[in-house]
């Protein structure tokens, strides 16, 4: 077993990389799916899945439990529910006749489920680590200063941006393809963002960048961020 040390090095190197711990975490899900056994049928039973232990120690998270632990202390954006995992890892074993101790099927889907979540936002947080800061389409550049952001357009205007939630939306709008998001890649921006406050957000983020002739507006099933039409 890892010191604790080393289980928060680990930790901290899935915080800065989440994408490595993708594989992790669907080889899990993968194994569970692959091995397990359906052994409740009808409507009077709950279906659940029977895995041996001698089964799951074969993947990577079986070891992982104290470097999962540091995960969820150290990441708060992350979408991937950690103590899902190890819900699951609790209730696998092996009984005393050596059959698999069942978990819960929908245990297992919700995990699955959970799972695309986090190396979907994982591949976007990763696209998101290297942008240009000029961008013709709207004739303006970027710096970035902190946690600040200054929008400079070629009709000599600036703002600056500031805020937990206005920074995060701005980038992820300036480094997406075309400047458009989806309404669920919104979901990949900031967890703290719903989609009950994303209008709001939206809005205010808005306000400001027109300052600089510049506005976000719905399109489609998302929104664009684009020169004010003038």
């Amino acid at each position: 077993m890892a010191s604790k040390r080393d289980q928060k090095i680990q930790a901290m190197i899935w915080n800065d990389s989440p994408g490595e711990l993708v594989p992790v975490v669907l080889a899990f899900v993968e194994l569970l799916q692959t091995h397990g056994k359906e052994t409740g049928k009808g409507q009077k039973k709950e279906r659940r899945y029977s895995v041996s232990e001698s089964v799951t120690v074969r993947t990577p998270v079986a070891e992982l439990d104290g470097e999962l632990n540091q995960y969820r202390r150290l990441s708060s954006d992350t979408p991937l529910d950690v103590r899902l995992i190890l819900e699951i890892r609790e209730q696998l074993g092996t009984s005393a006749d050596g059959e698999g101790v069942g978990v819960a099927a929908s245990l297992i889907e919700e995990l699955a489920d959970n799972a695309r979540n986090f190396s979907r936002w994982s591949q976007f947080q990763q696209g998101q680590e290297h942008t240009e800061l000029r961008s013709d389409v709207l004739s303006a550049s970027i710096e970035l200063d902190g946690s600040e952001v200054l929008v400079l357009t070629d009709r000599d205007g600036s703002t600056r941006l500031r805020g937990a939630v206005a920074v995060p939306m701005f980038l992820a709008f300036w480094r997406a393809r075309g400047h458009r998001l989806s309404g669920r890649q919104f979901e990949d921006i900031d967890r703290s963002i719903n989609r009950n406050s994303l209008e709001r957000y939206r809005t205010r983020v808005c306000a400001r960048l027109q300052q600089v002739l510049l506005e976000i507006v719905p399109a489609g099933r998302g929104f664009e961020l684009r020169r004010c039409k003038s």
